[in-house]
């Protein structure tokens, strides 16, 4: 698969993963003819995924989607969170996300900056050869959506339709991975989380301010 094409399969990832719109039918449509050539698997699964969309109404698209990311914590959308859980450490990810976004001119709107799909849109901007986004990939991507596609298999008797797309990217990113994370650092595997000093991936540089000032944990409306 090009650079180009995971940049594209990048961008229809972030989509597909943000809140449903009348557009996720056609984005996972489009995501599956990219991976087909390459990997036919992922490619049904996002098929699978494309025929809930469309014999699905948005209303319950949006509640499937609420149910799944919104309510439950071993699948937040929110990296940090998995991550780091609700500490101080989360906030200094946050900004160094941030900091990281601002020096390459990307906008992510009004959502916190380690939505996945924000971070997912950030990815497609970034050359995958740079060390940048190797890391983006190793130590926070692939362990969180792994962490969060096991959240599923409990539920195997009435699959989740948001596992079909985890797993489609995290058959992305396989190949892709060099130096991945130990999954047991997580919150999600232990009272504390990561710590800071696993953090010099995303750099070191912080505003003194945010040092004192409490992070904001949830989601904005």
């Amino acid at each position: 698969m090009t650079p180009s094409e995971h940049r594209h399969l990048f961008t229809l990832f972030g989509n597909i993963l943000d809140y449903p719109t009348p557009a996720l039918t056609g984005q996972a449509q489009r995501c599956a003819a990219l991976l087909r050539p390459t990997n036919p698997d992922a490619a049904n699964r996002m098929l699978d995924f494309a025929e809930f969309s469309r014999s699905t109404d948005l209303g319950q698209q949006e509640e499937v989607y609420t149910a799944t990311f919104d309510i439950n914590p071993a699948c937040t959308i929110f990296a940090g969170y998995m991550l780091f859980g609700e500490s101080f450490d989360r906030g200094k990810f946050l900004v160094r996300l941030q900091q990281r976004y601002r020096e390459r001119g990307f906008e992510w709107g009004r959502e916190l900056a380690d939505h996945v799909p924000v971070i997912l849109r950030f990815l497609a901007t970034l050359n995958p050869d740079e060390e940048l986004a190797q890391n983006l990939i190793d130590k926070c991507l692939s362990p969180v959506l792994g962490q969060m596609a096991g959240s599923f298999e409990a539920e195997a008797d009435t699959p989740n339709p948001y596992s079909h797309v985890l797993h489609a990217l995290l058959d992305v990113l396989a190949p892709l991975v060099k130096a991945p994370l130990d999954e047991s650092m997580m919150a999600v595997n232990s009272r504390t989380g990561m710590q800071d000093r696993v953090q010099p991936f995303l750099g070191n540089r912080i505003q003194p301010q945010w040092e004192t000032q409490q992070p904001i944990l949830r989601r904005t409306q």
